[in-house]
């Protein structure tokens, strides 16, 4: 009988997919051999989402240039974000920086 390395976590599950040998706990990255594998914070959120939660936090954030299909957002006066504007879900590691962006002013988990 194989054994669930996942069953015996001290921490909460978010996701797991499978057939993934590869995966990044706590800022540490794990290589396990076995069917499942943790994947922490892969919500899929669209560009129209990150805006709505922008404006929920921040009611004055505003749009203050954009190139292309990226707008760069004020937040409370002085924080900025670049919110790429595509059409679909944000990839997971641009979705970690725009949270890097924003948490000085909405706080680290405002996504």
């Amino acid at each position: 009988m194989p054994i669930n390395p996942v069953k015996h976590l001290s921490f909460p599950l978010v996701h797991l997919t499978p057939h993934t040998a590869h995966a990044t706990i706590e800022g540490r990255s794990c290589l396990w051999l076995a069917i499942y594998c943790l994947v922490v914070d892969t919500h899929e959120v669209t560009a129209k989402q990150v805006v709505r939660r922008i404006n929920k936090l921040d009611p004055t954030a505003h749009v203050v240039n954009k190139v292309g299909s990226h707008h760069k957002w004020l937040i409370k006066g002085h924080c900025t974000a670049i919110i790429p504007m595509h059409i679909g879900d944000i990839p997971v590691g641009t979705l970690a920086s725009i949270r890097r962006q924003g948490a000085h002013c909405l706080g680290p988990r405002w996504i």
